[in-house]
């Protein structure tokens, strides 16, 4: 497998996920990457912890929302930088991905995608789950922490019986 990574299993996602549970509001407050017409993103739910400007080319700066403080969300970013040596942090985000729905084949292209690479920790992730990136199939398990190449076409399709969430957290390393 060269297009997947696990970094690590077994992360505490529980708390975490206790918190989105009560807090439902959070969800598509920020539609910038699922309100674009038929694109890959619009069949998913976001919350938008860490976001700059909504271009490819956005290097920043990147500003931390009241989401991240809110679901206590600080340390277990700050745990994945430390973990993969970071020395610049970009965008965080929460996915929601319904049963039956799956984001569309998309590549990420631009400055902001050759400068970071995407990191995801599976928050909650059932058999049936299925990432496929560069012709790839990994299927992570809750609580698993794993690199992809996000600069390959990829795609999510959630055919378990329960939602997908996922925390991506985009890291530049030196």
């Amino acid at each position: 497998v060269r297009n997947f990574h696990k970094l690590s299993g077994g992360i505490a996602v529980g708390p975490l996920m206790a918190t989105l549970m009560r807090h439902g509001e959070l969800w598509n407050q920020d539609r910038t990457r699922t309100s674009i017409p038929n694109g890959p993103h619009a069949a998913a739910d976001d919350v938008i912890l860490r976001f700059g400007k909504p271009s490819l080319d956005d290097l920043g700066p990147f500003e931390n929302r009241a989401s991240m403080a809110l679901l206590e969300a600080k340390n277990m970013v700050l745990g994945v930088m430390q973990l993969v040596g970071g020395s610049e942090l970009g965008r965080v985000m929460i996915t929601r991905l319904l049963p039956g729905a799956k984001i569309g084949v998309h590549a990420d292209e631009g400055k902001y995608a050759e400068r970071f690479t995407r990191h995801q920790i599976a928050l909650e992730s059932f058999p049936g789950n299925v990432f496929i990136c560069g012709g790839e199939e990994f299927c992570p398990q809750t609580g698993d922490l794993y690199w992809f190449n996000h600069q390959l076409e990829h795609v999510v399709i959630n055919n378990s019986i329960s939602d997908r969430y996922a925390m991506i957290i985009d890291c530049r390393i030196d």
